[in-house]
């Protein structure tokens, strides 16, 4: 049966490969999205974010072919080193579309019934240590339950608090770690033991100590965050991302480390930090309005930039300047909780400028795209398609 079934993800992955003129979309977004073929979509994620010359696509077949032999689970390195191109194809003079407050003013967008996929909202859930798990979406405000001899209780303000019990003095003994985690179609506000801020963004996780000990202040992060860290010159504030460790005093900054863009970009809003490698080396320390390039264990860049464009989603915005198709549908998808397929790889590097509320459904920024670029968008379900008009 496990082979079975392996064969038949084989036999849709390669389809997909070799795009083939009658591939079926919605029944391969159905199956992907299935709790029984998660080793499916980790396997597609990889393979879909290559745009493949012709003459690789059998050496990139063969190359997914061996893994899945070697593990149906499909957790293996990502293979970024295999060719790509991205072809350069720009709209006459560029696309702008600025979308005002009110939803009202949109009066040309039309929406269809299929369209109507609604935005991402506020939901997390926590992992305990011992496994537990508390869904804070469904929490009531300041509901409290017992983690390693402690009361935990969540505040309406959505600070989470570790309450010493009877058996107290385990957060003497050891350090506990409890881990948050925002879904896909989600957002999450949450405050540290330290008076920390932080906002989680869709498809993201962070790992941090209920209590600060020790001579600095470790957490790990997931996807993308918007850190505003409580300040202790005595004991720093640092954030582990892969193999980067971001250090500060006290600032506010964002980290985007999402697996599928290759690279982590830190964009520091306010005050200082240090990027340092894991051995704690400080590569470069940060102005505000600076944003740090990280990739493959080193700095690719370091530039002035708008904050705005990283930031606004905390404001509840998107901010697209000069955006490719396919990084905006990569946001759309996380946020949406969609999957998105290209019909034509062409379509990924097409522009797009605007300013667009995040509380929009996706057939309201589908539309938008639609009237001002010549790509339309099918929308079936949780599977949308990208084509031509």
């Amino acid at each position: 049966m496990e082979k079975e079934k392996q064969n038949n993800q084989e036999q849709w992955l390669k389809a997909f490969v070799d795009r083939e003129e009658d591939f079926d979309y919605e029944a391969f977004c159905e199956m992907m999205r299935s709790p029984d073929n998660e080793d499916l979509r980790e396997e597609f994620e990889r393979v879909r974010r290559l745009t493949v010359l012709e003459a690789d696509k059998a050496k990139m077949w063969k190359q997914v072919q061996s893994r899945m032999n070697k593990n149906s689970r499909y957790r293996v390195k990502r293979y970024l080193k295999y060719a790509a191109i991205i072809v350069a194809f720009v709209l006459a003079g560029g696309t702008w579309w600025m979308v005002k407050e009110n939803p009202e003013e949109i009066i040309s967008v039309e929406l269809s019934e299929t369209s109507m996929l609604s935005p991402g909202t506020p939901k997390a859930y926590i992992l305990f240590s011992s496994g537990q798990r508390m869904d804070l979406t469904t929490t009531e405000h300041d509901t409290m339950i017992m983690e390693k001899g402690m009361q935990v209780r969540v505040g309406s303000s959505g600070k989470i608090s570790y309450i010493p019990g009877d058996s107290g003095s385990i957060l003497k003994q050891e350090i506990v770690y409890n881990t948050i985690v925002v879904p896909r179609g989600g957002e999450y506000k949450l405050e540290l033991a330290d008076g920390t801020l932080v906002w989680l963004n869709s498809d993201s996780e962070l790992r941090y100590p209920v209590k600060f000990a020790g001579s600095q202040r470790d957490v790990w992060l997931k996807g993308e965050g918007y850190f505003e860290v409580s300040k202790n010159p005595e004991k720093p504030f640092r954030v582990v991302v892969d193999d980067m460790i971001v250090k500060v005093l006290g600032t506010s900054f964002n980290i985007n480390a999402y697996k599928d863009r290759g690279n982590i970009l830190t964009t520091l809003v306010s005050g200082k930090v240090d990027i340092q490698d894991m051995s704690g080396k400080s590569l470069v320390v940060m102005s505000p309005n600076q944003q740090v390039d990280f990739r493959h264990g080193k700095i690719s860049s370091v530039q002035e930039v708008d904050i705005t464009r990283f930031v606004s989603w905390i404001d509840g915005k998107f901010y697209f300047n000069d955006m490719t198709l396919e990084n905006i549908m990569s946001q759309l998808q996380r946020w949406y909780d969609i999957e998105v397929f290209f019909v034509d790889e062409e379509l990924k590097s097409y522009p797009f400028t605007g300013v667009i509320r995040r509380d929009f459904t996706a057939g309201q920024i589908f539309e938008i795209i639609e009237k001002t670029t010549r790509v339309k968008f099918n929308v079936r379900g949780k599977c949308v398609t990208v084509n031509h008009k």
